[in-house]
C-alpha cells in the first residue's frame, strides 16, 4: 500500500493496570507501528502506563476515562472516534472493550472487529462472580455475532473459544516480548544487597499479582519443603494484590517468613528477575505468561506448573521443568533439582533463550497480526 492509502486501525484497551495483557497490547501495537503497513491508533480507557508508553512510540492515543463517565457515554465516544477517524478495523482486548466494539460495528462505525483473548476468566464468587458471569455471557453472544477474527494466546484458549466462534475464525497469536527491551539496568549483586540477600544464596523468585489464579499459596507450601532441604534458600515474590496479607500470614504460619521477601510492585522487575537463581511459576491457569518469557530471555531457568499455554513455551526437561497444577511437593522437587544441578541450569539457559528468540518475539507476532488484518481487509 502507498503511504496515502494506509488503512486506519485502532486498538481499544482498558489500561487500568500494567500487567500481562497490557504488556501484550503494548508489544503488539508498537510492533505494528514499526511495521508501518497501517495507520495505528489506540483508545485507552484509563490514564496510566499503557497510554503513556504507547504515546512514546508515536502511536496516536486517545484516553476516554471510564472512571468519570457511564458505559453508554463511553460507547458513544468510541463510535464517534471510529467515524471521525475512518477506522475500518477495531481490535479489542477484554470483555468490556469487546462489547464496546460490537456496539460500534452494529452502529456501522467500523467494518471489521478482531479481539484478543488473553486468558481464561478467573473464578470469582459473590457479587463480583455474578457480574463476571453476566459480562461473560454478553461477551460470548457479541463475539459470535459481530467479531470477524478471534486471536487466542494459546492452543488451550483456542479450543475453549471454538465453542463460541467457528474454529476457522480463530488464530493462535502467542504472547511475546520485545527483545530490545529485555535488558537489566543494575547488576545482580546490587539487587541482592537491596533485598538483604548474601551473594551465592539460592534464590527462587516469581513475579505476579497476588490473586487466587497465581497460586502463590502453592509456591509458599513448596518453599517450606525447599527450606527444610536447603536452609539458606530464599524466596522472592515481586508484586502486590488483594491476597498480600493472607500470603504473609501463611508464610508466618509455615515458619518461613524470615526467608520470604515480599518485594512489592517494582518498576525494575527485569533487574530483580535477573538476580534469581531460578524462576518459579505456581499458577492454576495462564495464557502465555510474559514473565516466563522474560525470565527465559534473561537466561533464568524456569520451574512451572503445566497450565494453559505454558507447555507451548516450555518442553519439560528440555527448556524447563513442568509439574501439575496445585502440586506443591512436585514444584519443590523441581526447584531443588534445578538448584542442585548446574549443568541442567546451563542447558535451560541456552534452550530457553533460543525458544523465545525463535517463537515469542513481538516482531514475529506483530507480523502475524498484520497478516490477519490483511486477510480481512483484502
Amino acid at each position: 500500500m502507498g503511504t496515502d492509502q494506509k488503512i486506519n486501525i485502532c486498538h481499544l484497551a482498558s489500561g487500568d493496570l500494567w500487567a500481562g495483557a497490557e504488556v501484550q497490547v503494548y508489544n503488539i501495537v508498537s510492533a505494528l507501528q514499526k511495521l508501518g503497513e497501517f495507520n495505528i491508533s489506540a483508545i485507552i480507557l484509563n490514564k496510566g502506563k499503557l497510554a503513556d508508553k504507547l504515546h512514546e512510540t508515536g502511536v496516536r492515543v486517545s484516553v476516554i476515562n471510564e472512571n468519570q463517565q457511564g458505559f453508554f457515554d463511553i460507547a458513544r465516544q468510541v463510535k464517534q472516534y471510529c467515524r471521525d477517524n475512518s477506522i475500518r478495523l477495531l481490535h479489542t482486548h477484554r470483555y468490556k472493550e469487546n462489547i464496546l466494539g460490537a456496539m460500534s460495528k452494529k452502529a456501522g462505525a467500523v467494518e471489521f472487529l478482531v479481539q484478543t483473548v488473553h486468558g481464561l476468566p478467573e473464578p470469582f464468587t459473590g457479587l463480583r462472580g455474578l457480574k463476571a458471569s453476566f459480562l461473560g455471557a454478553v461477551n460470548r453472544v457479541y463475539t459470535r455475532k459481530y467479531f470477524d477474527r478471534v486471536q487466542a494466546v494459546s492452543s488451550q484458549i483456542k479450543a475453549v473459544m471454538s465453542d463460541v466462534v467457528r474454529p476457522e475464525h480463530i488464530r493462535v497469536v502467542y504472547n511475546s516480548i520485545n527483545p530490545d527491551h529485555i535488558r537489566f539496568q543494575r547488576m545482580k549483586p546490587e539487587i541482592l544487597r537491596e533485598l538483604h540477600i548474601d551473594e551465592g544464596t539460592p534464590v527462587i523468585g516469581t513475579v505476579g499479582r497476588m490473586v487466587p489464579i497465581k497460586g502463590f499459596e502453592i509456591l509458599l507450601a513448596a518453599f517450606k519443603s525447599i527450606r527444610d532441604a536447603m536452609p539458606d534458600a530464599r524466596l522472592v515474590i515481586v508484586g502486590d494484590g488483594p491476597l498480600e496479607s493472607e500470603l504473609k500470614a501463611q508464610a508466618k504460619g509455615l515458619g518461613i517468613d524470615d526467608a520470604v521477601i515480599f518485594a512489592g510492585y517494582r518498576n525494575d522487575a527485569l533487574d530483580v528477575i535477573n538476580s534469581f537463581s531460578i524462576f518459579a511459576l505456581s499458577s492454576h491457569n495462564e495464557g502465555i505468561p510474559t514473565v516466563v518469557l522474560e525470565a527465559m530471555a534473561l537466561g533464568i531457568p524456569v520451574a512451572s506448573t503445566a497450565v494453559g499455554g505454558v507447555p507451548e513455551v516450555i518442553t519439560d526437561g528440555d527448556s524447563g521443568l513442568l509439574v501439575s497444577a496445585g502440586d506443591a511437593a512436585g514444584l519443590a522437587k523441581a526447584c531443588l533439582k534445578l538448584l542442585r544441578d548446574d549443568k541442567l541450569q546451563e542447558k535451560f539457559q541456552k534452550t530457553g533463550q533460543k525458544v523465545v528468540e525463535d517463537k515469542f518475539t513481538s516482531r514475529a507476532q506483530g507480523k502475524y497480526v498484520q497478516d490477519i488484518y490483511c486477510e480481512l481487509l483484502g
